[in-house]
């Protein structure tokens, strides 16, 4: 399933399976040119806990803040 960045600004981020949200960041992620390792670098982050996050794998409310804002979106 394909999901925009308006998919995510209309919904509040517990409010969405992690593995959406995973989806969701991976898909701005690739849409911005970024790298796992140029998010990583951005936000603070390894790249393997990124990958953890747009995987569904991981759901640290800190790691998954820390990503919306380094891709530009606001976490509500």
């Amino acid at each position: 399933m394909t999901y925009s960045q308006s998919d995510y600004e209309n919904a509040h981020l517990s409010e969405l399976p992690a593995n959406v949200r995973g989806e969701i960041f991976r898909q701005i992620r690739t849409e911005k040119g970024y790298s796992l390792e140029d998010l990583a670098e951005t936000c603070g982050l390894t790249a393997s806990e990124i990958l953890g996050v747009e995987a569904g794998d991981i759901a640290n409310p800190s790691y998954v803040t820390r990503i919306a804002h380094a891709l530009g979106l606001v976490a509500p």
